[in-house]
């Protein structure tokens, strides 16, 4: 889901014209602080990251991959909270955190510049499957009954014992889009 709407702004920037309907829905009145705070968390993660790769001179965007994955959350940790209600919790040594009872977590969506509208999750594994099967959105389609015995859940990953374990519309989890900017 979008949380905020952009506008171009120049120089291949963008800038933040309002939030959008579902997020003033889910978040309330968070929904215009977060959409004012998270473009500005992320776009400082990719300033780090890329500084991070310009310092290792790198020819490839290992350093710069690595650094992103790491910063990201470290500045939104630190961006969200001030926020009213906004939790912190060390997810697989990661602080992520919750406004509003939603986790927010960021991903990845493409490699190439691509509207959010033709998102496709890559394959997920490990904390960010289980995240996302406990924790994320009901699916659009539904589950194909076989009458078959359920499958007992494997173990999930040690640290989703601090969220819930429903999917109850309470504490959810929400994904935080963010494409990959060239580092040079």
């Amino acid at each position: 889901m979008l949380l905020w709407r952009c506008a171009p702004g120049g120089e291949g920037r963008y800038y933040v014209t309002s939030s959008t309907p579902w997020a003033r829905e889910t978040f309330a009145d968070l929904a215009g602080p977060l959409a004012e705070v998270i473009p500005v968390c992320l776009t400082r993660a990719h300033e780090r990251a890329r500084d991070g790769h310009q310092g290792v001179h790198t020819q490839t965007l290992e350093a710069y991959g690595h650094g992103l994955h790491a910063v990201q959350f470290e500045e939104l940790a630190a961006g969200l909270e001030h926020l009213s209600g906004a939790t912190a919790v060390r997810l697989q040594g990661r602080t992520v955190m919750i406004v509003a009872d939603h986790v927010i977590y960021p991903i990845r969506y493409a490699k190439t510049d691509v509207p959010v509208t033709a998102a496709r999750l890559r394959r997920a594994a490990g904390l960010r499957a289980d995240l996302i099967r406990r924790h994320g959105p009901e699916p659009m389609q539904g589950e194909l009954d076989l009458g078959l015995e359920d499958v007992t859940e494997a173990e999930v990953h040690r640290d989703l014992g601090q969220l819930p374990l429903t999917r109850s519309r309470s504490r959810r989890l929400r994904l935080l889009h963010g494409q990959r900017r060239d580092p040079a």
